[in-house]
C-alpha cells in the first residue's frame, strides 16, 4: 500500500472516534510558531481545529495569544494584577499540602504558584500524575485574612482549567489494527513516531535489512509500552535519539547531561516529594557523557532500581515501573564505532563504565546504523496525534498479553547459559515490540511469522551486545558466548570477534614503572596504532641496561641522564642514581623513536618513586639535548587510536583542543614531566 492509500485508509478507520486521534503529521512541523509549546500539544490544537472553516492560522493565534514567551511575562503579570483575572495555555501539575488540605500548581510560563479548586482535581486526577496541558482561567482573589500590619493580600487561584490533550481510550488503537496488514501498520507507527518510512528504508537493498531498520527505530519505543525496560543508546550525531522520546508525551521526562541528584532522582527528604522516577513513565538521560550520578551510594541506588524497580532512601521506599534510556554520542569510522574503543561503552563517564551497571540494562541500540535526519526524514503522512500515541503506547503495559506472547514465540527458546537477567532484558524487549506491532494479539496473516522471527532476533541482538561489553569490562566473570532465542536468524550487528576481544584498558599496567607509547610511525601512517609498552624496574647497581635495539638505547639514555641531572624533581636526594641502575625494556618492534623520550621519563619517574598511577599513562613526546619536548607530527593519528580510561600526557600546546582536558596532561619540558608524577 502506497502512502496515499495508506493515509485514507487512516482516515477512514479512525474516523469514528469521537476524540480526534490522527493528524497529517507535517502540519506541526510547516509552523514555526508552534515550536513553542511541545509537538503533542501543537497536534492536538491542530487537530481540534481541523474542519472546513479552521486553518493553521487559528492555531499559531491561539498560541500567540495565550502562551506567554519569557520576555513577557511580567506584562502578564502585570495583567492579572490590573484585570484581576487571566486566561492562558500551560502545563499544571497539581501538588497536595496535607497539611491544610489545599491543592497548589506552579505555572512555569508565569513563574507562578496558584491554589488550585478541588473540584478541578477530581475531575483531572491525570494533574496529580505527571500533569496535563490545557487552558487556564486564573482570578486574584482577595485572602480572607489579612497580613500582621492589616494589609489585604491576594493569592491566584486556577478557578478553570480545559485540557488540550488526548485522553481517547486504547480500543481504537487495539480494535483498529485489524484493518491494516502488518507493514502497513508498521509504518503507521513510524509515521506517528514522526518518521518519513520511505526515507528510513530508501537505501536499504534488502527486505530484510529495511524490517530490521524499522524494528531498531521501533525499539526506542519499547521504554514507554514495557515497565522497566532499560536501553542504552549510542550514536552518531544527528540521528533523532532524544527527537522521538522528547516529542511524544508529558509521561516522558528528559534530564539534559549534567549532574542528577538523588532528590530529582528518587525523592526529595526535605519535601517528602517522589523524584522523577517515580512520577513519570520513561525517564531519558540526555548527553549521558556528561551525566554525574554524584556519591557512590547514588550509583548504587540507581543500580537497585534498575534490577528491581524499586529503591530507598532514608525512611522512604518505592516501587516504580519506570523504564529508563541513557542516550549519547559515540564516534564512528565508515558506519562503525571507531577502532579506538576499546568496549563500546568507552564513552560513558567512568563511574558508569561499571559491569553491575551495564548488565541491568535491557539492551544497547546500535544508533550507529539508523540514518541521520535530514529535512525530508520527517514523517508528512497522516499519523497518530503525538500525544494519543504516547498515551495509547503507556496503556499498553496494562494491556493482557502475556498468552499472546507465548503464542508468537512458540517453541523457540532462550539458548543455554542465559542468565535470569538475560531472559527478563530479552523477554520485556521482545514483547514490547510484539505488543507494538501486534496489539490485537493475533500473527495469522502472511508474512507475520517473519515479523516475529526479526523482533526476537532484535530482541537477542539488543542484549547480546550488553554482554559484549560486559565481556571487555569483566572477561574474568563473563565469558564470551551467544544470547538470544534459538530457532531464530543472528541478527547481523554483532561483530563477537571484535566486540568479545578484552579490554585494552582493562589490561593495561598502572604499577610503578609502566608506560605506554602509542606508535603511529614517524610519517604518520593511517589506520591504528600500537600500544608499546615500556617497563622500568630500579636495580641494586648502578648503571642504565636497556633490551631493545640500539636506536632506543640512544633515546634512553639521553632521558636517563636528564632524570639524573634533575633528581630533585622526583624528591629524591642528589646523587641517588649513582648508587642504583635503571633497566628499560621496549616491547614490540617501535616505528618512531624519537618520540618514546617522554614515555620513557614517565616510567622512569614512577620506577624511582616507586608510584602507583590511577590510570595508566600512554605518552608520545621527542626530546632535545636540553629536555625541550616536542609533538610527533602525527598526534593527530595517535588521538583517534587512544583507549579510553587512560592519561594521555603530550608536550604543551600539542593537542589544541582535540581531546577532553580531563584526558590529557601537557609538560613543557621533561623536568616538568617528572614533577607531575
Amino acid at each position: 500500500m502506497n502512502r496515499v492509500e495508506r493515509d485514507a485508509r487512516v482516515r477512514k478507520v479512525f474516523a469514528a472516534v469521537r476524540s480526534p486521534v490522527v493528524i497529517d503529521k507535517g502540519l506541526a512541523r510547516v509552523v514555526p510558531e508552534l515550536s513553542r509549546v511541545p509537538r503533542y500539544v501543537a497536534e492536538f490544537l491542530l487537530a481540534a481545529k481541523a474542519t472546513p472553516q479552521a486553518s493553521p492560522a487559528d492555531v499559531v493565534d491561539v498560541v500567540t495569544r495565550m502562551y506567554p514567551v519569557p520576555e513577557d511575562r511580567a506584562a502578564w503579570r502585570h495583567r492579572l494584577v490590573e484585570e484581576g483575572e487571566l486566561r492562558l495555555l500551560d502545563e499544571v501539575e497539581v501538588q497536595v499540602d496535607v497539611r491544610y488540605g489545599t491543592y497548589f500548581a506552579r505555572l512555569a510560563s508565569l513563574d507562578l504558584v496558584v491554589l488550585v479548586d478541588p473540584g478541578i482535581v477530581r475531575a483531572r486526577p491525570q494533574l496529580l500524575a505527571g500533569g496535563l496541558w490545557g487552558r487556564c482561567e486564573l482570578v486574584r482573589e482577595p485572602d480572607p485574612v489579612p497580613d500582621r500590619e492589616g494589609r489585604t493580600t491576594y493569592s491566584v487561584h486556577l478557578r478553570e482549567f480545559h485540557p488540550v490533550q488526548v485522553r481517547a481510550s486504547l480500543d481504537p488503537f487495539v480494535d483498529n489494527r485489524y484493518y491494516f496488514a502488518t507493514a502497513d501498520w508498521i509504518d503507521l507507527l513510524l509515521t506517528s513516531a514522526g518518521y518519513d518510512p520511505d526515507v528510513v528504508s530508501e537505501d536499504c537493498a534488502e527486505p530484510g535489512a529495511c524490517l530490521r531498520r524499522k524494528l531498531l527505530l521501533l525499539s526506542r519505543l519499547a521504554p514507554a509500552v514495557e515497565p522497566r525496560v532499560h536501553l542504552l543508546e549510542l550514536g552518531p550525531r544527528n540521528t533523532g535519539k532524544t527527537y522521538l522520546l522528547r516529542s511524544l508525551s508529558g509521561r516522558v521526562f528528559v534530564m539534559s547531561g549534567g549532574r542528577s541528584t538523588p532528590a530529582s532522582l528518587f525523592v526529595n527528604l526535605t519535601s517528602r516529594t517522589p523524584g522523577i522516577l517515580v512520577q513519570r513513565s520513561v525517564v531519558v538521560f540526555d548527553e549521558v557523557a556528561r551525566l554525574h550520578l554524584g556519591a557512590a551510594d547514588t550509583l548504587a541506588t540507581m543500580k537497585d532500581f534498575l534490577a528491581e524497580g524499586r529503591f530507598s532512601r532514608g525512611s522512604y521506599e518505592y516501587t516504580s515501573p519506570c523504564s529508563t534510556v541513557f542516550l549519547g554520542n559515540i564516534d564512528v569510522d565508515q558506519g562503525q564505532p571507531a577502532r579506538r574503543y576499546a568496549t563500546l561503552v568507552d564513552p560513558l563517564p567512568l563511574e558508569l563504565r561499571d559491569a553491575a551497571f551495564i548488565d541491568r540494562l535491557c539492551g544497547y541500540l546500535p544508533g550507529w546504523e539508523l540514518p541521520k535526519m535530514r529535512p525530508e526524514s520527517f514523517a508528512t503522512g497522516v499519523g497518530f496525534i503525538s500525544d494519543y500515541f504516547g498515551e495509547a503506547l503507556v496503556r499498553l503495559r496494562d494491556l493482557p498479553f502475556e498468552a499472546a506472547y507465548r503464542d508468537a514465540v512458540g517453541e523457540r527458546t532462550l539458548l543455554d547459559g542465559a542468565t535470569e537477567r538475560d531472559r527478563a532484558a530479552i523477554e520485556r524487549l521482545a514483547r514490547a515490540l510484539i505488543k507494538l506491532v501486534f496489539p490485537h494479539g493475533r500473527f495469522d496473516a502472511p508474512g507475520d511469522d517473519e515479523v516475529i522471527a526479526a523482533i526476537l532476533a532484535l530482541a537477542g541482538e539488543l542484549r547480546q551486545r550488553i554482554h559484549n561489553v560486559l565481556v571487555g569490562l569483566a572477561p574474568g566473570e563473563f565469558a564470551p558466548r551467544r544470547v538470544g532465542f534459538s530457532g531464530v536468524a543472528d541478527s547481523s550487528a554483532p561483530d563477537l570477534t571484535r566486540a568479545l576481544r578484552p579490554s585494552r584498558t582493562a589490561s593495561l599496567s598502572t604499577a610503578p614503572g609502566a608506560a605506554y607509547y602509542l606508535d603511529i610511525g614517524p610519517e604518520g601512517m593511517e589506520g591504528d596504532g600500537e600500544l608499546r609498552a615500556i617497563e622500568v624496574s630500579v636495580l641494586p647497581s648502578p648503571g642504565l641496561r636497556v633490551h631493545g635495539p640500539a636506536a632506543v638505547t640512544r633515546v634512553a639514555r639521553l632521558v636517563h641522564d636528564h632524570v639524573k641531572t634533575h633528581i630533585d624533581a622526583l624528591s629524591l636526594p642528589p646523587g641517588w642514581l649513582d648508587e642504583r641502575g635503571v633497566a628499560v625494556q621496549v616491547h614490540g618492534e617501535v616505528r618512531d623513536v624519537n618520540a618514546l623520550a617522554l614515555p620513557l621519563a614517565l616510567a622512569m619517574a614512577t620506577a624511582l618513586r616507586k608510584a602507583v598511577v590511577e590510570r595508566p599513562i600512554v605518552a608520545a613526546g621527542s626530546a632535545t639535548l636540553h629536555g625541550r619536548l616536542e609533538p610527533p607530527a602525527d598526534l593527530r593519528a595517535r588521538l583517534r587510536s587512544l583507549p579510553a580510561g587512560v592519561l594521555l600526557a603530550v608536550p604543551e600546546g600539542a593537542t589544541k583542543g582535540t581531546l577532553d582536558p580531563g584526558r590529557v596532561r601537557t609538560v613543557p619540558n621533561l623536568a616538568a614531566a617528572l614533577r607531575a608524577i
